[in-house]
């Protein structure tokens, strides 16, 4: 069967329209995230109960759905979906206490393979990264640090991978996400 301009190439990608957000509360994640975007210009909800909430981050033009699924939200705790760009390490810092000042559980700013990296833990549980664009010598000898709140305890993880990840990497880095309650796996 042949379809009309099928060789024809599609139109190019223009971009990402917007993310979406799984949580249980859209009050308490829309209050995280209007702090931790700091420019967020406007919201929009759905005219009859609300299930979703946009916020548009002014400077980027990012739209950021926080949509109603508790039950999506608890599978996606400890989860990293949401990376954030500052340009140097200094800049994580500051934004780590200024977002420690409002009451946002932070951890402290970690020296990854190449950059520094800083986390945050929203209202669901999931975990909100930021990267700086500022950059240092390739290091395999990454600070040790786990990112969730009840610490990393690579021992429990059942299975070869840990011993894989030890044998690859030098020193274990950040706390990626929990697999299961009481086991996270780091890299």
């Amino acid at each position: 069967m042949s379809f009309p301009g099928a060789a024809t190439a599609p139109p190019p990608i223009l971009g990402i329209d917007h993310l979406k957000l799984p949580t249980a509360s859209i009050p308490s994640r829309f209050a995280f995230y209007t702090t931790v975007l700091r420019d967020s210009s406007r919201s929009r909800t759905s005219r009859d109960a609300p299930f979703a909430v946009i916020l548009e981050h002014a400077p980027t033009a990012l739209l950021v759905e926080l949509r109603l699924n508790a039950a999506q939200a608890a599978a996606q705790r400890g989860w990293d979906a949401v990376t954030l760009s500052v340009a140097t390490r200094a800049d994580l810092e500051t934004s780590r206490a200024w977002l420690v000042a409002r009451g946002i559980e932070c951890r402290r700013v970690l020296k990854g393979f190449k950059g520094w990296t800083l986390v945050a833990v929203d209202p669901d549980g999931a975990m909100v990264r930021w990267y700086c664009k500022e950059t240092h010598e390739w290091d395999e000898n990454v600070e040790v640090g786990c990112q969730m709140e009840d610490g990393c305890r690579p021992d429990t993880f059942a299975g070869e991978t840990i011993d894989i990840l030890r044998a690859h990497v030098s020193r274990i880095s950040t706390c990626y996400t929990h697999l299961q309650p009481d086991t996270c796996i780091c890299i």
